[in-house]
């Protein structure tokens, strides 16, 4: 006996003409759906974008028959329902029913029955400008430890434009911070930072990076016994602190001897910053020269006592 062997090319496209008669077949029956017509909404105002932009399709349920349907959903020899707004500051919707009699007169082979949503919404605002201050926050810099910013934080440029809606320009702060990812600095820094802005459309900045650079050093652990100096204690001496020094803990550059302190540098207690709520007050140093920094002040408050007075 000899097996026979399956036609499955034959079969295959007798599938595929069966399908095809069918979806020409099913094509010419007449039906109820929801069709995307094409939308234009224009604007005549000038220097206006919008912050919710009207949709490009409206939804529209209509009967006909089944080619018609197909081409509307193809967009074939569709013409747009074009709309103009004339003042898109005051209107925020279109109703379309309005709109029933061109669409019907558009979609000659179909007959429009209603709109699923009736009112299409946008917004428009204003095109405005703001310029933002660029700042950095020192103490976030990422710095090698034992290393200090020896110079002037430089950003080119300081002023950043930003251009847009209103809306969005007026949500914008009067100063934005940057940050430096960098780990470790250890030398000179010169280099790009970019910008970490709201990403929107219709908000643009005039620039995405700027130029940040400043020089730093290393520096090196301190410590000195520095004369406490009284401002605006009574003078009658009722009011007194049993100390009369006070340890300050300092950084300066490596480069620069510790004994570069001058003498002139003293601890403050100043009276007029006493808390009355525990009679203690905080100190502060006076005279110290600029290249110090990381001061520490112990003890880090001063209790205030009181005299009795004699009669």
């Amino acid at each position: 006996m000899i097996a026979q062997r399956i036609d499955f090319k034959g079969i295959f496209m007798c599938i595929i003409t069966a399908g095809i008669i069918w979806f020409f077949h099913a094509l010419n029956k007449t039906y109820t759906a929801v069709v995307q017509y094409p939308l234009e909404v224009g604007v005549k105002q000038t220097n206006v974008v919008p912050v919710l932009a009207p949709p490009n399709s409206i939804a529209v349920k209509v009967i006909g028959e089944g080619w018609a349907i197909l081409r509307t959903n193809l967009r074939l020899g569709i013409t747009p329902l074009k709309i103009e707004i004339q003042n898109p500051m005051r209107i925020k919707d279109i109703h379309v029913p309005d709109f029933l009699l061109t669409l019907q007169n558009n979609l000659k082979d179909l007959k429009v029955v209603s709109f699923p949503k009736e009112n299409i919404h946008f917004q428009y605002d204003p095109l405005v400008s703001k310029d933002v201050h660029i700042r950095v926050h020192e103490p976030d810099i990422p710095l090698k430890e034992g290393y200090h910013i020896t110079s002037d934080i430089h950003i080119e440029p300081k002023l950043i434009n930003f251009k847009g809606a209103r809306t969005l320009v007026d949500k914008l702060a009067d100063t934005l911070y940057i940050n430096i990812t960098d780990k470790t600095i250890h030398t000179d820094y010169t280099k790009g930072v970019k910008l970490v802005v709201p990403s929107h459309l219709h908000l643009e900045p005039s620039q995405s990076e700027v130029t940040v650079s400043f020089t730093v050093a290393p520096f090196v652990k301190n410590t000195k016994l520095l004369p406490i100096t009284l401002w605006h204690f009574p003078q009658d001496s009722v009011a007194y602190i049993k100390d009369n020094m006070a340890l300050l803990q300092y950084e300066l550059p490596e480069n620069l001897p510790s004994s570069l302190l001058p003498d002139t540098t003293h601890i403050i207690v100043d009276f007029h910053k006493i808390d009355w709520k525990d009679s203690t007050i905080k100190p502060f140093t006076h005279r110290l020269p600029d290249f110090v920094v990381a001061t520490v002040i112990s003890p880090s408050r001063f209790k205030v006592h009181f005299r009795k007075k004699h009669k």
